[in-house]
């Protein structure tokens, strides 16, 4: 009944103009062929995988990197991994605050641990804007100091750059400094288990990153 219907129709539009024509002709075979709409909305795209640049910390040093990329793309799950954790058989982790900073904020750092890094970093990377950048670059000072097989130090200058979105008077946007990280190898990786922190003159520390964006 349906195509019976279309067809009077469309024998009637035949003594109309040549382009009423054709754009009825198009329409009735749309109908008969099955034609999706050519103005239905598209389903949107899946967001594209953030990728990671995270390798095996199987030597030491490739943990200064992968901390450098998991602050670059802000992926809290390669930053925590570069952390020790006392699953696995690892040593606890624990941070060592600038003393200057220490004594800006009593109690802060006095159980400082890994959930603290959590929860400060989860912070710190969700005030970020999406077209905004943090990095972390280290300076030409490079010392390392093999404890044992399984235990190394590095001490490093490091400048990190973080444009978020918070007042800059209360929430550091560069902090310059000298860190020691002392790494050691647990199940194959390397991970940090100590890390002490040094200001350098009177700029911000990671040690003030660390007290503003984890109060």
């Amino acid at each position: 009944m349906r195509q019976k219907i279309d067809l009077q129709i469309f024998s009637k539009i035949l003594k109309r103009k040549p382009l009423t024509v054709i754009l009825w002709t198009i329409g009735i075979a749309g109908i008969f062929s099955g034609c999706k709409n050519p103005f239905q909305l598209r389903h949107p795209e899946l967001p594209s995988q953030r990728i990671s640049r995270r390798v095996p910390a199987t030597q030491p040093e490739i943990v200064l990197s992968n901390l450098k990329s998991a602050i670059a793309e802000r992926n809290l799950e390669n930053y925590m991994k570069c952390l020790a954790d006392t699953v696995g058989g690892g040593k606890s982790f624990r941070f060592i605050p600038d003393p200057t900073t220490q004594v800006q904020n009593p109690g802060l750092f006095a159980h400082w641990n890994l959930e603290s890094e959590k929860r400060t970093m989860n912070y710190l990377f969700s005030q970020v804007p999406k077209d905004s950048t943090i990095s972390l670059v280290f300076g030409l000072l490079t010392e390392q100091t093999y404890v044992n097989r399984d235990t190394t130090v590095f001490i490093r200058d490091y400048t990190l750059e973080i444009h978020h979105s918070l007042n800059p008077e209360q929430y550091p946007r560069e902090a310059v400094g000298r860190a020691e990280f002392h790494l050691c190898q647990v199940q194959g990786e390397w991970v940090i288990f100590s890390w002490s922190d040094r200001r350098s003159g009177n700029q911000p520390s990671w040690s003030d990153v660390k007290a503003s964006f984890g109060k």
